[in-house]
């Protein structure tokens, strides 16, 4: 008997996450081992349907929290519990986000409140200033102290996080640099609706969360 495939619960809420995440959610789909649910915040709802309609992406969930005026602690609040409720509708196996979003951090966060595993994509990525960028330094610097599987877009951001002690070295799954999970834009263009999905169905990222 086959086993039940695993829920990867996949949360973004901005275009460039979607662009990022659109080619991780169509591998996942084609993949018979996962069952991605995808989860989106409208952090930037123009912005966001617009990627969501060219990608022919139907999120199974869709917290809609853009507000006029939004001040950051508001929507951080608003994410948090608003995540924490579909993770346990869904109650995936994993969670993953990508980047330096608020989304992103509360997404983390919110899986890390349920002991989730959390998958962070384009992880690595430091400044060395908690306000260039702000907030994102910080958030990711957060996501980085939760997640279990760090997939750095190249050998510095993967340094980056040697160098600070945020993984064990044996646990970083993008080591060897054949098989960084390198920039995930690049698989987003070569997969857009009518392209085939048979150059990113080996990625490393779907072989390290699988």
């Amino acid at each position: 008997m086959a086993a039940e495939p695993s829920r990867i619960l996949v949360v973004f809420g901005t275009r460039p996450e979607a662009i990022k995440l659109f080619p991780v959610v169509a591998a996942l789909k084609v993949d018979p081992r996962f069952a991605p649910v995808v989860c989106v915040s409208a952090q930037h709802r123009g912005m966001l349907d617009q990627v969501l309609d060219i990608a022919g992406i139907v999120p199974e969930h869709d917290l809609d929290l853009m507000r006029p005026g939004q001040t950051l602690d508001g929507l951080t609040a608003a994410l948090l519990t608003g995540l924490g409720g579909v993770m346990d509708a869904v109650r995936p196996a994993r969670v993953i986000v990508q980047g330096d979003t608020a989304t992103a951090m509360t997404g983390a966060l919110a899986a890390y409140y349920r002991k989730l595993p959390v998958d962070h994509v384009e992880a690595g990525l430091r400044s060395g200033d908690i306000y260039q960028p702000w907030p994102e330094e910080v958030n990711r610097k957060i996501i980085g102290t939760m997640a279990s599987l760090h997939f750095a877009p190249t050998t510095t951001a993967a340094a980056a996080l040697i160098l600070i002690v945020l993984v064990d070295h044996d646990l970083f799954k993008s080591i060897p640099l054949s098989e960084r999970s390198g920039k995930i834009v690049y698989d987003t263009r070569g997969i857009w609706p009518e392209q085939p999905l048979a150059n990113i169905a080996q990625a490393p990222l779907l072989k390290a969360v699988g």
